[in-house]
């Protein structure tokens, strides 16, 4: 079974399909993904019902919640698909078969071991399981839900969106093809522009492509919209690699 978290809501089985569409309204996509986010303990009811409508959880959300988890149990039957939704002294818990392929997770495990690779200077066996990340955490995250722990979660993967990217940036520089290194580097800093670590990457591969004179125009871009908007210079490091462009 393959759950797919980031971008649209999935569950793939060897039966069908159960598409974000199939889930009960927009509770029901809340519910099931953070059931599945919390599925090694089990979940408080009233916990459950804050992840669900946050300051607005209704005089009646007992019933409520017993009524969409209830749907929920008829769809993993319907399916059907190897998993149960128990509820026990006031708690509720999600139990999946142990080989359950859950996106989010194969994304984090892959940015680990692309980052341990790369230390090891092995960066061509990196490069796949960093782009395995790429792809994954690059969807985002219950897009137009904004409950304090989905926007936790965004900023978790946005992190780690940005971290794979400057991780490609790594690899590719390493394996002698800088121009996708520029690309990675500079899609980081249009996703966070105050980011400096990617413009000295960028600047980096620009120098290795001996384009000194771009690796000036994205110190020039940075230093610019850092007094523009903070009234802050680069950091030392940055203008060390600013003044390695100059001597090129």
């Amino acid at each position: 079974m393959r759950i797919y978290l980031a971008g649209r809501l999935m569950v793939e089985t060897e039966s069908g399909l159960l598409d974000e569409e199939d889930l009960p309204a927009r509770q029901g996509r809340i519910a099931f993904a953070y059931l599945v986010l919390n599925r090694r303990r089990p979940i408080p009811r009233l916990e459950l019902a804050t992840a669900l409508w946050g300051d607005s959880t209704p005089e009646a959300w007992e019933a409520s919640l017993s009524a969409l988890l209830s749907r929920l149990r008829s769809l993993f039957r319907k399916l059907p698909m190897d998993a149960d939704i128990s509820s026990l002294s006031g708690s509720v818990h999600l139990s999946l078969p142990g080989d359950t392929w859950i996106d989010l997770d194969v994304a984090r495990n892959s940015l680990d071991e692309a980052e341990g690779l790369l230390r090891a200077a092995k960066p061509r066996e990196a490069w796949p399981q960093a782009l395995v990340c790429y792809s994954i955490v690059e969807r985002g995250f219950l897009h137009g839900e904004e409950q304090l722990w989905i926007v936790r979660e965004r900023e978790r993967i946005h992190n780690e969106h940005l971290r794979a990217l400057e991780l490609l940036s790594d690899i590719t520089l390493a394996a002698g093809e800088p121009a996708a290194a520029v690309r990675y580097a500079r899609e980081c800093s249009d996703l966070e522009p105050f980011r400096e670590s990617a413009y000295e990457r960028e600047m980096r591969a620009d120098m290795q492509m001996g384009n000194h004179a771009e690796a000036l125009r994205t110190f020039e871009r940075l230093r610019r919209l850092l007094a523009d908007e903070l009234g802050a210079d680069p950091s030392p490091a940055l203008q060390t690699a600013y003044l390695r462009a100059l001597q090129g």
